[in-house]
């Protein structure tokens, strides 16, 4: 009966202590403030602050810890070595509490609203803790190491089973997750094999802007009743200048049309494009210089063969429909060079045509 009674009351302390109120902790070094109150808690935020800190004329960098515990439950001094490190090299370090299932009876959503509510408690105090606004970071582990936004990388056959099981099971548990995709899932038909808006999906693709890019839009249209997908226009224009590197180089080896892309696609011969391949070929055979400019780009390279401008697309889901938010063009033109390489090329082409020794 004793032993019973022993056990019942070891039981009864620890559902008691599973479920207890969110104390203050004991952190030697630390500032303890109160950075909200929820289900009936108060959370409570720990600060250590670098030796000579002056609050009055500093702005510190700042970053905030979360404990992990897979939402149920854990210690909000799992990272507080890590916090007093870090403020010893300079920084305000923070360890934030936060609501559990364990202790509040609280879903993952609960727990996120925390996190979230303690950076804008930093962030809203910044001035009086002589801390930069623009300079908070987070961090943490398992369950406190949420991320802001996470990455998809796939296809369509793989990506609409990840979002259906997303979407059914997980979106409710993070409702402000971003989801970031690359091209392969910039798929105009998922929001309906997934069924859902993807609101929160944002993603990158080649934009294909060039001199040609209408004419090779149309034509492709006209032949396949559909628009260009994602890297349609690089593939053609990337065969093109192939072709015509080939047929200036006379032979169809690897190295002969490297050294011959260059002089076929950046400036100083006749300009062809798209709608007049066959054109440019015929002017190539004949040994005449030639300057392709593609569907995609300007279809310019340097020295090293990396192509020099380029252009990519940022679009979001909105509801249900892709939409191009923005447009990033990246490179900085034709260097010195690249300017010598094609006069060279010129001079060398109009040797050959001469019967000129070179």
């Amino acid at each position: 009966m004793l032993i019973r009674t022993a056990m019942l009351l070891l039981c009864s302390s620890l559902v008691s202590t599973a479920f207890a109120e969110t104390n203050k902790v004991a952190m030697e070094g630390a500032t303890a403030e109160v950075y909200k109150h929820a289900s009936g808690d108060d959370l409570w935020i720990y600060r250590f602050e670098p030796q000579a800190h002056d609050p009055q004329t500093d702005q510190r960098p700042a970053v905030v810890f979360y404990f992990g515990g897979g939402w149920n439950g854990g210690t909000v001094r799992q990272f507080e070595q890590h916090a007093r490190y870090l403020a010893s090299r300079g920084m305000v370090a923070f360890v934030a509490d936060y609501r559990v299932k364990s202790r509040q009876g609280t879903a993952p959503n609960a727990s996120v609203a925390d996190g979230k509510s303690a950076i804008r408690w930093v962030r809203k105090h910044a001035k009086r803790l002589g801390i930069d606004p623009d300079r908070i970071a987070a961090g943490g582990g398992s369950a406190g190491g949420v991320p802001d936004a996470v990455m998809i990388v796939g296809f369509p056959e793989s990506g609409v089973q990840l979002f259906r099981d997303y979407y059914s099971t997980y979106a409710s548990d993070t409702p402000d997750l971003d989801i970031i995709v690359p091209d392969g899932l910039m798929d105009a038909d998922l929001p309906g094999e997934v069924d859902s808006d993807m609101n929160n999906v944002i993603g990158t693709q080649p934009s294909a802007d060039g001199p040609g890019a209408e004419f090779f839009t149309t034509e492709y249209q006209a032949a396949y009743d559909e628009e260009p997908g994602v890297f349609t226009a690089q593939a053609y224009d990337a065969m093109a200048i192939n072709v015509l590197a080939a047929t200036a180089a006379g032979e169809n080896t690897g190295s002969a049309i490297r050294d011959r892309i260059r002089t076929v696609a950046n400036p100083g011969g006749e300009e062809f494009g798209p709608e007049t391949l066959v054109d440019a070929v015929e002017t190539v055979a004949a040994g005449d210089p030639v300057h392709y400019v593609g569907a995609s780009s300007s279809a310019n390279f340097d020295v090293n063969g990396d192509i020099v401008t380029a252009a990519y697309d940022i679009r979001d889901f909105q509801d249900g429909e892709l939409e191009t938010v923005d447009t990033v063009e990246f490179g900085t033109g034709l260097s010195e060079d690249d300017d010598e390489l094609a006069v060279r090329y010129l001079e060398r082409n109009v040797c050959q045509r001469l019967h000129v020794p070179v």
